[in-house]
């Protein structure tokens, strides 16, 4: 992924280069088919980097997913079914667009491995041994990627081929050690072998390299957040942890190719992305009525929450300042309920000026001081402050008050996983002056609950702010994340 860079917004600018387009297929199994998901075609993880490269570039990504629940890779001339590897001549090559950098995404293993250890093999009458399962389900991929490699799919052509590794169970907690053996095996053939030989240009996504997908506990009720009941596929919040994984190492295998376009940061690139709002150079994400009101905030991020309000509830859109005017009365509210079960950690990245006292900027629920699972951002006569409401009690943040009256980036933290100092604030990048902390430390996770924005649900408490941008992760805020939030929000 490229650095960031500013627009040519007036005087000279050069010819627009005729960049290749990307063309994405995923294959493989029932992971690519968005199995366990709930909400396939928007929170499984192909339809979530679908929606998000298209949201960074509409003109540049198209993304087909191609899955077969229950399919392994096999081989020519296996008359069992469920094979992946005999359909790819005539339902993945024909997906190659002409002219553009077609990039084959494949992800298989499991499906493999399992069809081998329950088989007879033919050369011995017994069941195949770790060992021939590995080696045969090697032998199929390795064909795989050969006739994929025939059909065009090269570097050669202008287009990639690139493989996913799968889950790398604990050997020490998996019931099945021959089978969690395999799949390290295969994922390790991937690693040293199948890359630097060439017989595939990169890995999309290793779940080993994240900390809560990759080497994650067994059985699935060690982790339920991550793993459905089945001990096998993935929760909405898992697919999104797929997204993540994929999302910067497809895009930097696009820039990689010749004529491609780069790719500014954007907070799509955030790990654990809640939700993000911002109101776009030509205010293109809001949507506002003939005197400005603003009855809906579309949401960038792959969870697709947006924002809705009407009546008097509308804030004001501010063309010329490139945000959305809250006051008295005005409260935008998530059209639905977030899924935020899975977390103890919230960063609140806001870019903001904020008039008012004692005012809400930002809640998650109807009434966060009300329950036990909700945050909020306010502005309070001593400055800004941000609280949660837990099992222990209230977990406070507060800092000096703002000074003046511009726009500022401001990024709130609650971490319920601490042990203590569970809140902090960043103004523009750097700890804020005043910051004190207070109460908790609350152990608990957040709630399944609507967001609202300018002001507390129903429309009191309301902010006399302009708002540019907000975001919501939950992952461990990193250095990397300030910088780039500094910047981008500098730049909208």
């Amino acid at each position: 992924m490229s650095s960031l860079r500013i627009d040519v917004s007036q005087g000279f600018a050069p010819p627009t280069p005729a960049y290749k387009k990307a063309n994405v297929v995923f294959n493989g199994h029932s992971y690519i088919a968005g199995a366990a998901s709930t909400k396939v075609g928007t929170w499984d993880f192909v339809s979530r980097i679908k929606n998000t490269l298209i949201n960074l570039d509409p003109s540049i990504w198209t993304v087909t997913g191609v899955g077969h629940g229950g399919y392994r890779m096999g081989y020519p001339g296996d008359p069992t079914g469920n094979q992946l590897r005999p359909l790819a001549a005539t339902e993945i090559d024909p997906l190659i667009k002409a002219g553009q950098c077609n990039i084959l995404c494949i992800m298989e293993t499991i499906n493999s491995i399992g069809w081998y250890q329950a088989t007879i093999n033919p050369a011995t009458g017994a069941l195949y041994t770790p060992a021939q399962v590995t080696a045969q389900s090697i032998l199929d991929h390795t064909g795989y990627y050969n006739e994929r490699r025939a059909a065009g799919w090269t570097k050669a052509n202008g287009n990639l081929l690139l493989a996913f590794n799968m889950h790398v169970i604990p050997l020490w907690v998996h019931p099945d050690l021959g089978y969690a053996q395999c799949l390290y095996d295969l994922a390790t053939w991937h690693n040293n072998v199948a890359l630097p030989t060439g017989l595939i240009d990169g890995i999309v996504a290793d779940p080993a390299l994240d900390a809560e997908l990759g080497l994650h506990p067994y059985p699935s009720t060690a982790a339920p957040a991550i793993m459905s009941g089945d001990n096998t596929h993935d929760t909405d919040y898992g697919h999104q942890i797929w997204s993540d994984l994929i999302l910067p190492n497809l895009v930097s295998a696009y820039e990689s190719m010749p004529v491609s376009k780069p790719h500014a940061w954007t907070p799509a690139f955030l790990k654990r992305l809640q939700w993000w709002v911002d109101m776009g150079k030509n205010g293109q994400y809001v949507l506002w009525d003939g005197v400005g009101k603003v009855f809906k905030l579309v949401d960038r991020g792959s969870w697709q929450y947006d924002f809705a309000a009407s009546g008097a509830l509308m804030p004001t859109h501010n063309r010329t300042n490139r945000s959305v005017d809250g006051a008295s009365g005005n409260c935008m509210t998530m059209t639905q309920n977030l899924n935020g079960d899975y977390c103890q950690r919230v960063n609140i990245f806001l870019s903001y000026s904020c008039s008012t006292t004692g005012t809400v900027i930002a809640e998650l629920g109807p009434n966060a001081p009300g329950n036990t699972n909700g945050w909020v951002v306010t502005h309070e006569v001593g400055g800004p402050k941000i609280a949660s409401y837990g099992n222990v009690g209230a977990s406070v943040a507060t800092a000096s008050v703002i000074s003046g009256s511009g726009n500022h980036s401001v990024i709130f933290t609650i971490d319920h996983s601490l042990g203590s100092n569970q809140g902090n604030i960043l103004l523009d990048g750097v700890t804020a002056p005043g910051l004190a902390r207070s109460g908790g430390p609350n152990t608990n996770f957040f709630g399944n609950l609507a967001v609202n924005l300018f002001g507390r649900n129903g429309g009191t408490s309301s902010s006399t702010m302009k708002l540019r941008a907000a975001a919501v992760t939950t992952s461990v805020l990193t250095a990397q994340d300030i910088t780039n939030w500094q910047t981008y929000q500098s730049l909208i």
